[in-house]
């Protein structure tokens, strides 16, 4: 492994819906077709950000350890730190992480998020994109 990664970190995640040896590959956004495009934007910018600074990660990938009992898909893993960055385009949505101290979630609902958007890329999303109220699907 390139230094900087934590082993452990690589080899605790896996491909959703196959056993737990199968790891994702690292530095590959993978798309989610069940989140809203607005969501994937915002999940394609945090890893480029990340990329930029020379961090490795890995995305929509499943801890191999069940936690409070249940899988969940995390859409992002920073594979030299630990931590787990999730993309929410709703408030309520942000509450299911209030007490994990490391998940950062993205606040895709703020136009401040966007307006950071903006100032990185130097212009904004696409009108189709930008006009477009998504909300996220809820889960089960």
């Amino acid at each position: 492994m390139k230094s900087g990664i934590k082993k452990e970190v690589y080899d605790s995640y896996h491909i959703p819906g196959q056993p737990n040896f199968m790891r994702r590959p690292k530095n590959a956004v993978h798309i989610s077709p069940g989140n809203g495009l607005k969501h994937e934007v915002l999940k394609t910018w945090v890893c480029y950000a990340l990329r930029k600074e020379g961090v490795n990660y890995i995305t929509e990938c499943v801890r191999n350890k069940k936690v409070d009992g249940a899988d969940r898909r995390v859409d992002i893993v920073n594979l030299h730190t630990g931590e787990e960055i999730e993309i929410e385009m709703t408030e309520r949505r942000a509450r299911r992480f209030q007490d994990h101290s490391n998940v950062t979630v993205i606040k895709g609902w703020l136009s401040e998020t966007w307006d950071r958007f903006e100032h990185d890329f130097g212009r904004a999303l696409p009108a189709p994109i930008s006009e477009t109220e998504e909300e996220e699907p809820d889960e089960a």
